[in-house]
Order: C-alpha cells, then sequence, then structure tokens
C-alpha cells in the first residue's frame, strides 16, 4: 500500500481509512493517532431489481423482508462488535484515538458552509439532498 511507505517515510502526515483497513494494512504501525471522523459508515446491502422483485410470489417476499430485516439487525451487531475490537486493538498498539468534542464537529460544520452555499448555487438540487441528509441524523 502506496500510504504505508509514505507515512513510513513522512512524505505524508496523515490517511483516511476505516479502522478495519487501518489494521490489516499495518497502517497502525507507522502512524500514532487516529481522529474518529464518522463521516461515512458502509453497511452491507441487499439489493434486487423491482423488475425480479415483481416476479417473486408475496409469501417469498414477505418471507425475504423478514430475513433482510434479520440480516440488518446482525449487520449492526456485528458492525458494531467489530469497530469496538478493532479500536481497542490499534490503542493496545500504540495508536492514540482521539474522538472530537460537539464544539470542534460544530466549527467544522461552520467552516463548511461557504463549501455548501457554492454547491447549492452549482446545483439546484442540492440543498433538497443535504437536506434530507441532516434530517436523518
Amino acid at each position: 500500500m502506496k500510504f504505508l511507505l509514505a507515512l513510513e517515510q513522512k512524505v505524508i502526515d496523515g490517511q483516511e481509512n476505516p479502522y478495519m483497513l487501518i489494521k490489516d494494512s499495518g497502517l497502525y504501525e507507522v502512524q500514532k493517532y487516529i481522529i474518529q471522523s464518522n463521516h461515512i459508515f458502509s453497511p452491507g446491502l441487499l439489493q434486487i431489481s423491482l423488475k425480479t422483485w415483481n416476479k417473486i410470489p408475496k409469501e417469498d417476499q414477505i418471507i425475504f423482508e423478514k430475513a433482510a430485516k434479520l440480516y440488518q439487525e446482525k449487520e449492526w451487531e456485528l458492525a458494531i462488535k467489530t469497530e469496538l475490537e478493532v479500536k481497542d486493538y490499534l490503542a493496545k498498539h500504540g495508536n492514540e484515538i482521539i474522538v472530537p468534542s460537539e464544539a470542534f464537529k460544530n466549527d467544522m460544520v461552520n467552516a463548511s458552509k461557504v463549501l455548501y452555499d457554492s454547491f447549492y448555487k452549482k446545483y439546484d438540487w442540492a440543498k433538497d439532498v443535504v437536506q434530507k441528509i441532516n434530517e436523518a441524523k
């Protein structure tokens, strides 16, 4: 991985990756600090086209939906458990995990407002999308 060598040689002073990748790639060996940004969550997705879905008998759709709900619950449970285990591993191997304060997060949101404004001017659909994202938080 190019990041590993670049961090090791001090060509770069940071990188952005999920905890598991930091652990599995060995990045934790050449960096001391990890900032918990919570800016991305990548869940496992179950997808099916509407055309295919409509071919499935209704009683099977109900079974599929129940199974998908169970999968969703297990996915969350495993994601939380795994993240805690990996964070513990990283801390035990010398990484300091920094959780930004609410004040810092608010400062970052305020500092980025100028970017949102330019985005809104460029794309007429953007304000609605950002509003929906903020409502989902």
